[in-house]
């Protein structure tokens, strides 16, 4: 499991938990003060009745009546035997014995889902005041339940956005370090040229006699940082999202150009072309980008009299040549493939750089593997 899922899930629990705490602690808070209310209620009869000089019966009904809050009025005799003056809060009650009234007579009862409250009329009878809690903690509940599924959603959202946030910073990290690595090689590869134009630069000034030799040298190294500079200059490009607009492109057609061009710069170079019909809708320039560099890889590096087997078979494009193949295959698209390859065959090192980024942007998928012939063989798959 990624850390990143791992840490979601742990923050998600702790706020879960404290969600439910937090919920049921004030859920309960607010259910006290409303029984705390109720009771105020019960008291505020007792003292009418205790205070007032009139029929308590005739007072107690007035009361009831006017209630803010359902209240069932009862008439108690012989104990236990209730006569119901007014139902408005149910009645269900049930009085367990003469000693429970004798408990509830200066101080509310709570039982039954009822707050409870008796008056003495004397001779035995009684007068019971009955408040239902069922209502509060109906109440309670159904809050207790929107609570929960609205903190519910708060944190599946916190939990996406943290996964979220960590897989956004974790490709960031990625790409920076994976960029970071790829400046590396890149001033790498032009601290090399610099250095032998410097080398040269100071030989013609002590040795003028090899001036050609050295002007030649000077030459060569000045192209291949051109390379370079040109080979970044593309991937900055494929960085920002830089391209043309997608047209139909013949891939047998662009391929059959570009093995012309080989020809004429290597006449003895044979090179082996079968293939189905395959036209695709894409930016050219990335096209181009991709199948040029591999190409131009399978020129440079192998020797002039190998052949070179290009096919095209349904979607999947495969070249392969007869050089020395790759030591390494990188996992990282900004990552140098053989560099002490690249050196000796003036290459940049840059181009396998530029074909798997290419290929991202197009959505098509690469395949390094040896060829039979030798060395290295390429699978495009569009």
């Amino acid at each position: 499991m990624k850390l990143s899922t791992r840490l979601a899930l742990v923050v998600t629990a702790i706020l879960t938990i404290t969600t439910i705490i937090t919920t049921t602690q004030s859920l309960l808070v607010s259910k006290d003060e409303k029984i705390s209310s109720y009771e105020s209620v019960l008291n505020g009869f007792a003292k009418q009745l205790v205070d007032s000089n009139e029929d308590d019966i005739s007072l107690a009904l007035y009361i009831a009546e006017h209630s803010p809050i359902p209240v069932t009025l009862a008439y108690i005799s012989d104990g236990t035997d209730s006569n119901y003056l007014l139902e408005n809060a149910g009645s269900s009650y049930v009085i367990n014995g003469k000693s429970e009234i004798e408990n509830a007579l200066e101080q509310n009862v709570i039982k039954d889902n009822y707050i409870v409250r008796f008056f003495n009329l004397g001779d035995g009878n009684y007068l019971a005041f009955y408040l239902s809690t069922s209502g509060i903690n109906s109440e309670i509940n159904h809050s207790f339940k929107k609570i929960i599924l609205f903190n519910f959603l708060v944190i599946l959202i916190a939990a996406l956005l943290i996964v979220f946030l960590f897989r956004r910073d974790s490709k960031l990290n990625s790409a920076a370090k994976g960029m970071q690595e790829f400046i590396g090689d890149a001033s790498h590869e032009l601290k090399t040229p610099l250095t032998v134009i410097r080398g040269y630069s100071e030989l013609l000034s002590s040795s003028p006699e090899n001036v050609k030799n050295y002007a030649k040298r000077i030459n060569e190294e000045s192209l291949r940082m051109a390379n370079i500079i040109d080979s970044l200059l593309k991937i900055a490009a494929l960085d920002e999202g830089g391209k043309s607009e997608i047209i139909s492109i013949d891939i047998a057609e662009y391929l059959k150009s570009h093995i012309e061009d080989i020809l004429v710069l290597q006449p003895n170079r044979k090179i082996s072309f079968t293939h189905e019909p395959l036209v695709i809708k894409a930016p050219y320039d990335l096209v181009d980008t991709l199948l040029s560099n591999i190409l131009t890889n399978a020129r440079v590096h192998s020797p002039a009299n190998t052949p070179i087997l290009i096919s095209i078979s349904g979607k999947k494009v495969t070249i392969e040549d007869g050089g020395a193949g790759l030591k390494e295959i990188p996992d990282k698209p900004f990552k140098r493939f053989d560099s002490s390859r690249s050196r000796e065959t003036g290459g940049s090192g840059l181009g396998m750089s530029l074909i798997q980024k290419s290929a991202k942007e197009l959505g098509a998928k690469l395949h390094f593997s040896k060829s039979d012939l030798g060395g290295l063989k390429v699978e495009i798959t569009f």
